[in-house]
């Protein structure tokens, strides 16, 4: 559609440029009143060419409109599976974080006499990390304060399970 409003642009302009020649060239006489008229037409049906083609059948609107529907429908689609894939991921992501702190809280509050009273995980959120899924940060705040030789077992402990550097694991007590 928009190639054939170019095209009859173009042709409106390239006719008047040529009339504005002719004009030019033909002198002030008695044939000027004819060679006007002859001009006027000629503007008159460049400007209604477009109206004889859809007279015509020449022009396909429903076509037109149909194929810019379907583009609109398809770029809304995409659109869709878009915001649905990022919050399938959101949810995915949320999902890990709460089994991984749900395991760590069992584990721990099964092997040493203390509760944990809080526990916050960073994991590496982007997928295209080829380190996705892994744990940043854990911190994790028990109800009272534990010796060093058993923060030290229960660092080593996660690192093992789950591959996260010892320095990252912070755990503190309730005040």
């Amino acid at each position: 559609m928009l190639e054939f409003l170019k095209t009859w642009t173009i042709h409106i302009v390239t006719v008047m440029i040529l009339i504005t020649i002719l004009e030019i060239l033909i002198p002030n006489h008695s044939m000027k009143p004819y060679v006007k008229i002859v001009v006027g037409l000629l503007v008159m049906l460049s400007i209604l060419q477009p109206l004889i083609k859809i007279k015509n059948g020449e022009i396909q609107f429903e076509e037109k409109i149909l194929e810019a529907s379907e583009a609109i429908d398809e770029y809304a689609l995409s659109f869709q599976a878009n915001s649905f894939q990022e919050s399938q991921n959101k949810q995915l992501i949320s999902l890990y974080k709460m089994r991984i702190e749900t395991d760590i809280r069992e584990r721990i509050e099964a092997q040493y006499p203390v509760q944990i009273v809080n526990i916050r995980s960073e994991i590496e959120e982007n997928t295209e990390k080829e380190t996705f899924g892994s744990i940043k940060s854990l911190h994790i705040v028990f109800d009272r304060d534990i010796d060093s030789n058993q923060v030290g077992e229960i660092k080593k402990e996660i690192h093992s399970l789950y591959g996260t550097n010892e320095k990252d694991i912070y755990i503190d007590s309730k005040w």
